[in-house]
């Protein structure tokens, strides 16, 4: 065994060489650990001239140096950081199964505090001295070392898109929403939960700055067990209730939480409201109304306006013009139908899925143009075909109760028949199930039961009870 590679481990480096022997391993895996892996980054600082400063960052999954990502930054390091990558990562799944994610991927930043108590005190106006909108000493430090020394770090070291957000938590929520006011801020948007309550200053401050256009985007939790961390929060979700606080870029989330559980519930909500265009057709269903709507001028409007809030490029995937598609069918408008197809088909080089048009048009209520499709879709290759016998409820009635024809249904299934013949037991139960409903073409019926019977296999469409049942009623 001593000399079998596969049983030994070999590790030579300035220590020394290291042999580790493998004992042997299971041949089935009943545990698995999901590794949670980032990058550790000391840093000297100007402000902290005494200490090495630890950040760690996330990257995406497949990180490309070539795209450019948002980053989200995180105080609180040693308790938030691994809840926001967790978060994101959760957020951008969907990306590798043919759908758009929740979010786009992104950064994380994780902020790590060697004296969270200095660094983060909160100004509350108990010094008549200072002023409640400046920092004190180690948040003033802070501040500097965040904005001066580690967003510029991680833009220089990492592909960032400048679109920058930052969450905060109790004394560093305090922190993050006073950065709102100060004149270096280089965050578009800020998700504060557990925001003290004690400052009648910053409520005010931060209430006029809201109501008089803030630009950034702004999430602020807090959790109903919390207590002496919501009147400041909540009396902004009561003002936004009633209308006289109005701003878009606001969101308030109230949770049934403490102050500690508070951000395991808030960031999830706090991140989708970060990127909330994204993705976001609610104005779409109005558009299509437009005498002079086009899809091109829609998607190059909708790619600017993704471009202008987030620094960042998107392209139209097929699962978007899918759902725009779908939209635009509900809408009942054939016209702007029509133009997705060709878009579609210009945009991905293929033609739009034939079963796809045959719903969609079924739908608009073009019946004829319907009909036709089922027989593309009758004629097309691989297992295409099936999808008649799959949706069945949906292809009879076009041609039963809109076209009064069965003799043409039947017809529409000896042609995908005919294109899959190793089905052709499953066409022939359904050409055989017509044709004695409607009492035509009985001697092929009977000739395509006897058939069925003689060589029935299982098979998820029907059973032989159901080929039972339609042998009583010729009997």
């Amino acid at each position: 065994m001593d000399e079998n590679p596969n049983f030994k481990l070999v590790q030579t480096d300035s220590t020394g060489r290291h042999v580790f022997r493998i004992k042997g391993w299971p041949d089935t895996i009943d545990r698995e650990e999901e590794v949670f892996a980032y990058h550790i980054h000391h840093l000297t600082s100007t402000y902290f001239p005494d200490e090495l400063r630890i950040i760690k960052v996330s990257l995406p999954e497949g990180y490309d140096p070539s795209r450019k990502y948002p980053v989200i930054y995180t105080l609180d390091g040693y308790t938030l950081f691994r809840v926001a990558a967790r978060t994101v990562y959760t957020l951008t799944q969907g990306k590798d199964e043919a759908a758009h994610a929740s979010i786009p991927e992104c950064i994380v930043v994780g902020i790590y505090h060697k004296d969270r108590a200095y660094e983060t005190m909160p100004n509350l106006g108990y010094n008549s001295e200072m002023k409640e909108q400046f920092y004190m000493e180690g948040a003033e430090k802070l501040k500097n070392f965040l904005v001066r020394e580690v967003v510029p770090y991680i833009d220089q070291h990492y592909s960032t898109s400048g679109y920058q957000l930052i969450t905060g938590h109790s004394n560093t929520a305090h922190f993050i929403v006073n950065l709102l006011f100060q004149p270096e801020n280089p965050f578009q948007g800020i998700a504060a939960f557990s925001l003290n309550e004690e400052s009648e200053f910053l409520k005010q401050r931060l209430y006029e700055y809201i109501q008089n256009g803030a630009g950034e985007t702004i999430y602020l939790g807090y959790g109903s067990l919390d207590p002496g961390f919501i009147q400041i929060t909540s009396y902004l979700e009561k003002q936004q209730a009633a209308g006289t606080l109005s701003n878009d870029n606001l969101k308030v989330g109230r949770f049934t939480a403490n102050h500690m559980t508070l951000p395991f519930q808030a960031m999830q909500p706090a991140f989708l409201h970060f990127f909330r265009h994204l993705y976001n057709f609610d104005d779409y269903a109005e558009a299509i109304t437009r005498e002079d709507f086009n899809v091109n001028d829609y998607v190059k409007a909708y790619v600017n306006k993704i471009r202008d809030a987030y620094q960042m490029e998107i392209t139209f995937e097929e699962d978007v013009v899918h759902l725009l598609m779908e939209l635009t069918v509900e809408n009942k408008n054939e016209k702007i139908f029509k133009q997705w197809v060709n878009y579609y088909e210009e945009t991905f080089g293929t033609p739009y899925n034939p079963h796809l048009l045959f719903y969609s048009y079924k739908q608009l209520g073009n019946y004829e143009t319907a009909r036709q499709q089922a027989y593309v879709v009758a004629e097309s290759p691989g297992y295409e075909p099936m999808m008649i016998l799959h949706n069945f409820r949906s292809y009879e009635p076009v041609f039963i109760e809109h076209f009064n024809d069965p003799h043409q249904l039947i017809g529409l299934l000896e042609v995908a028949k005919k294109t899959l013949p190793e089905h052709s037991m499953e066409f022939n139960f359904y050409i055989t199930r017509t044709a004695l409903q409607h009492s035509i073409e009985k001697e092929k019926a009977l000739r395509y039961l006897q058939e069925i019977q003689n060589s029935f296999r299982p098979n998820r469409l029907f059973t032989q009870t159901d080929v039972d049942t339609l042998l009583e009623s010729v009997r």
